[in-house]
């Protein structure tokens, strides 16, 4: 699950321009799924 997000993190990283709307859906996700787990 974590190897998952850090990899989707990478790739929308690396496509900066063009994922932008994706990185910030990704971090919202990424936020829930750490309020969730701790």
């Amino acid at each position: 699950m974590i190897s998952n997000i850090q990899g989707g993190y990478k790739y929308a990283h690396k496509d900066n321009h063009a994922l932008t709307k994706v990185r910030r859906f990704e971090r919202e996700f990424i936020y829930s799924v750490s309020l969730s787990t701790y």
